[in-house]
């Protein structure tokens, strides 16, 4: 089996601006584990647009994620790999995560915003309320 991965590999993306520089915030990491002989399992951690990126830390989460996956989640073991794959599988994991990561953050905001106009609609059908009461109390005055 030459060419396939044998150890623990990290695969870090960075964000790049519109001039292709490298951004200190946003990027994501993933983590090759090879499990036994024959499989591996990849984990992924996306670093926020809103944090600084660190390498470090993504190879913890990543590992992390890996370690989960492979005892929770054994149909995401998959068969070792050269790195040209391993490389196109960590990319396809990234934008994978990355969706799944904005299509939560999406969630929760549209969450957020329906809590705040039911909280919204609640504030002003009490000031609605007391309009009309005091309203009412003015005409028996």
């Amino acid at each position: 089996m030459s060419g396939v991965l044998n150890k623990e590999h990290y695969f870090h993306f960075r964000t790049h601006d519109e001039k292709g520089n490298v951004m200190a915030k946003g990027g994501a990491t993933v983590c090759y584990l090879p499990v036994d002989e024959d499989r591996a399992v990849l984990g992924v951690s996306v670093c926020s647009h809103m944090d600084n990126f660190r390498r470090n830390t993504g190879r913890n989460k990543s590992r992390g994620d890996a370690i989960r996956m492979s005892s929770k989640h054994p149909e995401y073991i998959i068969n070792r790999m050269d790195m040209e794959k391993a490389i196109l599988e960590a990319k396809t994991l990234v934008i994978y995560a990355a969706k799944r990561v904005f299509d939560r953050k999406t969630n929760a905001v549209q969450e957020r915003l329906r809590s705040e106009q039911s909280t919204l609609d609640v504030a002003f059908d009490q000031v609605m309320d007391s309009m009309l009461i005091s309203r009412k109390k003015r005409q028996m005055i």
